[in-house]
C-alpha cells in the first residue's frame, strides 16, 4: 500500500475496487482483524468481533474503521466524535454487554460501533448464499453506488 492509500480517511466502493488504484490489495491489518484476515473479501463477522474485544486505544478504532471504509463509515463517523473518555465507556459497555451483565444499558451512540448499518443486510445475504461477509458488503456496495451514482 503506498503512503497516500494510508493517508486516506475514508473511500467509496469505487476508489476501493479500482484496478488501475491498487489491484486486490485490500488488506485489513491482521492485529487488529485477527491473525486469519487475508483480505477484505474474506471478512467475517468474527473479524469484526475480534476487532472490538482487541481493540485498546481510540486511534487503533478509528484506524481500523477506516480500513472498512465505505462499508463501516456509520461506526467510523461514531469513533471520529468520541474522545478517550468516550472510547474507555464504550469498551467497559461492550464487555457488559458481552457477559450479558444485569443492568447494563448500552449507550445509544454507539450502536453504529456494535453492528454498522450495512452489516445488518449483509449478514443475511451472507448466510443466505453461504458466502463471507465482507463479499456480500461489497456487493451491496456496489449495487448502492450503481443506483446512486455520484
Amino acid at each position: 500500500m503506498n503512503s497516500s492509500t494510508q493517508e486516506k480517511k475514508r473511500w467509496t466502493i469505487t476508489e476501493r475496487l479500482d484496478i488501475d488504484q491498487a489491484p486486490n490489495e485490500w488488506f485489513l491489518s491482521k492485529d487488529l482483524f485477527g491473525n486469519n484476515m487475508i483480505d477484505v473479501y474474506d471478512f467475517e463477522p468474527a473479524n469484526y468481533n475480534y476487532f472490538l474485544d482487541r481493540v485498546t486505544s481510540l486511534a487503533d478504532l478509528i484506524k481500523g474503521l477506516q480500513e472498512l471504509s465505505p462499508l463501516a463509515d456509520d461506526a467510523l463517523s461514531a469513533a471520529e466524535k468520541m474522545n478517550e473518555r468516550d472510547f474507555q465507556l464504550f469498551k467497559a459497555s461492550l464487555t457488559k454487554e458481552r457477559t450479558h451483565e444485569i443492568g447494563s444499558a448500552f449507550p445509544k451512540r454507539f450502536y453504529p460501533l456494535i453492528m454498522p448499518k450495512k452489516f445488518i443486510s449483509a449478514t443475511i445475504i451472507a448466510e443466505k448464499y453461504e458466502v463471507c461477509l465482507g463479499v456480500a458488503l461489497i456487493q451491496l456496495a456496489k449495487i448502492e453506488q450503481q443506483k446512486n451514482p455520484g
